[in-house]
């Protein structure tokens, strides 16, 4: 398992009971791919943003180390939902995908589509304007965080 992620358990352990189907597929998982899909389920995300926001989450100097290839637009979790996952992000995302997870990002999200509604949980040092024509429903983790 990759160490950070390893470590991340154990805080979390110390920290509040992490859901036991998710720490099962990270524990299972036989690649960093598989360890973030599991990542982009929604239970997940919210579990990361919790995490981060109390201080005993992986850190984004983490998260880009192990999980570069698959942030950022690059990897998509598609179930009954889409989700991406954004970290140290600066520029223009244009919504395709359901859920965002925006870590220390600067950006803009570009809601195109007047029937696109996405959630966004916004974590971590993250300035995000939110502009075109859909829907957002925000979920702010921490102080710092600012949504336009």
């Amino acid at each position: 398992m990759i160490k950070s992620v390893e470590s991340f358990f154990e805080r979390a352990k110390a920290n509040t009971p992490a859901c036991k189907e998710y720490s099962l597929k990270i524990m299972h998982a036989k690649s960093k791919m598989e360890i973030f899909k599991a990542a982009l389920e929604i239970q997940s995300i919210e579990f990361l943003c919790k995490a981060i926001d109390e201080g005993w989450g992986m850190t984004s100097d983490e998260i880009c180390a192990d999980f570069a290839p698959y942030l950022n637009g690059e990897c998509v979790y598609d179930g009954k939902y889409t989700s991406e996952l954004y970290c140290r992000f600066n520029g223009e995302i244009k919504a395709k995908s359901t859920v965002y997870c925006l870590i220390d990002c600067d950006c803009v999200l570009n809601l195109e589509e007047e029937w696109r509604l996405c959630k966004l949980y916004v974590v971590g040092d993250s300035h995000v304007e939110i502009k075109g024509k859909g829907n957002a429903i925000v979920d702010f983790q921490g102080q710092n965080a600012v949504v336009l």
